[in-house]
């Protein structure tokens, strides 16, 4: 089977982190025997190869006139921009010449403001963000799966919450959708520091309003002192929180690392914590939430949206709970931490859970779907 999988965006020597979650899949479609080129719309060509990978990075117009070359289209978080090399030219091209098509929906292709995004402001970027998720998105991308369901086709999300916000957004027919979680590498990430390092807390997240790193600055205010947050990511919310950490005196305990660490080193970060808080205000599944269940960390993180599909309250996790105080979610922490026994049966539970979705199971899945067009 040739398979092209059409993504906004992909991983490069310089860029490493782009959408790996793509990555990941072209990697075991590849080593089951599937021609895998990738397909990037954008303003230069440009052709390498990455981790064994093709890419082809090209304008809209070039990559329409070689879709007829593949057996199969897997879409990925490619845009409906209009007018510059967007997916918009692609889209129409795939509804035109009916060509088997399969698509993963995620965050970014579904929600809508002000439920599904946080990042509004009152200024000609923000109102043109509201206008283009909102309005224009929403209305082709409702057009484009409707049409889609009439050919031979598939739609995919990582979680049942989020397919039942398409169907509900996109007026899709209930069960029409295969939910399929991005799939974890548990051979990659398999145990953290622990017990022994269970007072000190991690935090990886983008410092802007999507995720409320505030709070997680918050929860050290009723934690013991022992209890320690490192907080690795870069923002506009960077003097924000600083100036919070400040203000609570926890200047001491809670420091901001302004940047992220390359993927293939977060397991021998993660070795250094026992605690990981991702605490969301909005997640279709959460990758690196996952990948430190997989670590076996005592993950915190909220009760809303899809979260609870991936963690147990209580079970292989701990989630802030919509009536419940920040102060009174502290407390549970500390007896789970004061408890080597349940600390332990928690993070080996949550370790399990994603064995459950390991990367290679889930990529299983999606190629036999796949080669079901």
């Amino acid at each position: 089977m040739k398979l092209a999988i059409i993504t906004s965006r992909y991983p490069k020597e310089t860029q490493p982190y782009n959408h790996m979650f793509v990555h990941v899949r072209a990697l075991y479609f590849q080593s089951k025997g599937v021609d895998v080129t990738i397909l990037v719309p954008a303003k230069k060509n440009e052709t390498y190869t990455f981790q064994g990978i093709r890419v082809i990075e090209d304008s809209s117009s070039s990559i329409v006139s070689i879709l007829s070359r593949y057996d199969v289209l897997y879409l990925h978080l490619l845009n409906q921009y209009p007018l510059i090399d967007g997916g918009f030219k692609i889209y129409n091209e795939i509804v035109k010449a009916k060509y088997k098509t399969a698509i993963y929906l995620h965050g970014a292709d579904t929600l809508t403001y002000p439920n599904g995004f946080f990042d509004f402001k009152w200024n000609l970027k923000g109102i043109s963000k509201v206008l283009y998720t909102n309005v224009w998105k929403k209305y082709y991308m409702s057009r484009f799966l409707n049409q889609l369901l009439n050919t031979n086709s598939l739609i995919l999300t990582p979680s049942i919450w989020l397919a039942n916000r398409v169907e509900a957004i996109y007026g899709i027919e209930k069960g029409v959708i295969k939910v399929i979680p991005n799939g974890i590498d548990t051979d990659f990430f398999k145990s953290s520091g622990g017990y022994k390092n269970r007072y000190k807390m991690l935090c990886i997240r983008p410092l802007n309003s999507e995720y409320p790193v505030e709070d997680c600055v918050r929860l050290m205010s009723y934690l013991p002192e022992f209890f320690t947050l490192d907080i690795y990511g870069e923002g506009e919310n960077y003097e924000r929180i600083k100036q919070l950490i400040e203000h609570l005196g926890l200047s001491d305990r809670v420091q901001i690392i302004n940047g992220f660490f390359d993927r293939e080193e977060l397991p021998k970060l993660f070795q250094n914590y026992g605690i990981f808080n991702a605490f969301s205000r909005s997640d279709t599944q959460g990758v690196i939430m996952c990948e430190a269940l997989s670590s076996m960390m005592l993950v915190l993180s909220t009760n809303k949206t899809a979260i609870p599909e991936f963690i147990s309250d209580g079970t292989s996790g701990l989630l802030l709970n919509e009536n419940e105080s920040i102060q009174d979610f502290a407390n549970r922490i500390i007896a789970i931490c004061e408890d080597k026994t349940a600390f332990d049966d928690i993070t080996a539970n949550a370790r399990e859970s994603m064995q459950q979705i390991n990367w290679k199971l889930q990529g299983e899945k999606e190629l036999k779907l796949l080669q079901s067009l």
